[in-house]
């Protein structure tokens, strides 16, 4: 995970001088949305609600992954069937259960997934994309509109960081 200190490292740019720690986080923050919005999904750890109907199947695939556990998931009627439950491919979100999803029927599953440590894929591309948009304000193109939000051109991303993060992307 990229933070101020490894970008000002990144960057050569002495760790007691503050007067960039505004527009690194900036950079930081963008660089994960740029992330997320390219590969489709989020990509830190945390704990998800998802609502859904059978699939007249043993399958279900959860919006996002890698699956790191299930918290609950529950029938129609509030009922917990988790124990019939598995998490048969963590990296791309697919249970299996052991009777069917049936297709009428709605069911709620509360999960944790993403990533509690960031892939060297992501972390390399994260950099890369930092270090481009520091290096576009080194040129005196402005990043950060007045409202303080970041305005930046997504054709400017290094395409090797796309290269990177195509692996990682949602199917």
């Amino acid at each position: 995970m990229m933070t101020i200190e490894r970008l000002k490292q990144l960057l050569n740019i002495d760790e007691n001088n503050n007067s960039y720690d505004e527009v690194l986080g900036e950079i930081i923050n963008s660089s994960y949305l740029i992330i997320e919005n390219y590969i489709g999904r989020k990509i830190s750890a945390d704990t998800y609600i998802e609502h859904h109907y059978g699939t007249n199947s043993r399958k279900m695939v959860l919006d996002e992954y890698p699956v790191l556990g299930l918290v609950y998931v529950k029938d129609e009627t509030g009922n917990d069937i988790a124990d019939k439950v598995t998490i048969y491919k963590r990296d791309i979100g697919l249970l299996l259960k052991t009777d069917f999803w049936y297709a009428d029927v709605k069911y709620e599953i509360k999960y944790k997934a993403g990533y509690e440590i960031m892939p060297k894929g992501i972390r390399y591309a994260q950099k890369l994309i930092c270090l481009q948009m520091f290096g576009s304000l080194d040129k005196g193109t402005s990043i950060v509109s007045p409202d303080g939000a970041i305005n930046y051109n997504i054709k400017s991303i290094p395409k090797q960081a796309f290269e990177v993060l195509e692996t990682y992307k949602k199917k």
